[in-house]
């Protein structure tokens, strides 16, 4: 008799989660973190695709600041040496005209 009421009295307890059997309060059961289910395997691969796609846009802008940047200062590079070729020709035109086929001709009248 005394056996079947023992076995009575445990089914109708309550089973005990491991954190209650450590001494957790009730309180702290609720703040446990729920357990995430894992994706299946297609949508992973699509959200890891959708990632590295972002990542590629992202590299391709970059990409395309850095030769804009690299453009710009090629191009300010050529206006100064071409400024620097204009001004050398005048130079060179007032002080040596003979390089530039220009012969200056005196003529004396009298």
């Amino acid at each position: 008799m005394m056996e079947m009421e023992k076995e009575r009295r445990s089914r109708e307890r309550p089973l005990r989660s491991s954190s209650a059997a450590m001494g957790a309060t009730q309180q702290q059961q609720r703040e446990r973190p729920t357990r995430t289910v894992v994706a299946p395997v297609a949508a992973r691969e699509s959200r890891q695709k959708e990632v590295v796609a972002v990542i590629a846009r992202e590299v391709r802008q970059k990409e395309v600041q850095v030769l804009r940047k690299k453009n710009q200062e090629l191009t300010d590079i050529t206006r100064k040496l071409e400024e620097k070729v204009k001004s050398l020709e005048q130079w060179l035109f007032c002080n040596e005209p003979e390089k530039f086929g220009v012969y200056i001709v005196t003529m004396e009248i009298r």
